[in-house]
This record gives structure tokens, sequence and C-alpha cells, in this order.
């Protein structure tokens, strides 16, 4: 979750720079797992601005969504449980393999 607040003072490229440094000090092999990101607070005025530079730096997926108001929640879920869908089946078909 990176959060888009306009008013924090953050910058969301970063912030999700030294997430994934931490996520690396923490575990390498989990570092280098697909990556779903939430961009949270959206329903703020000014929020779109940080979205488009997230989405102009990064190369993952970037799901906008409000917990306040539930906006993009759906969409990210879903997207999520295909991911997860999509690795169970891959998974499944790499141990029929063996």
């Amino acid at each position: 979750m990176i959060e888009m607040n306009p008013d924090n003072g953050r910058d969301p490229v970063e912030d999700y720079h030294a997430l994934n440094r931490e996520l690396a000090s923490f575990s390498p092999l989990l570092s280098e797992k697909p990556q779903v990101v939430a961009a949270g607070k959206m329903d703020l005025t000014g929020s779109e601005e940080k979205l488009a530079r997230l989405r102009s730096e990064l190369a993952v997926d970037i799901f906008p969504v409000s917990a306040m108001n539930g906006t993009g929640i759906r969409d990210l879920m879903n997207h999520v449980f295909l991911r997860l869908e999509k690795f169970r089946a891959d998974e499944t078909d790499d141990v029929t393999e063996r």
C-alpha cells in the first residue's frame, strides 16, 4: 500500500522503493515475487498527480483505492484473486511435470 495523500510531502515512488529495500533486507526471495500495489487515499483531491507519477515510474500492477468510499477495492481484490488462482495452477503444473 502506497499512500497518495497529496498533503503529506512524501514521494510515492521513493516510498515504493523504500518498502522494497526493507522487504529485500528481510527476505531477498520474497522481494523477487510478483507485486500488486494499492495506491491508497485516492479520495483526496490532488492524489491523481501522485498516482500518475507512480504509474510513469513503475512497471508493476497499480490499483487506485479508497477505503473512505470503497473505490477500487473490488478491482484490487479480483485482480489478487486471479493472480493467486494462476499461481496455484502454475504450481500444480510444476508438480505434475515432475
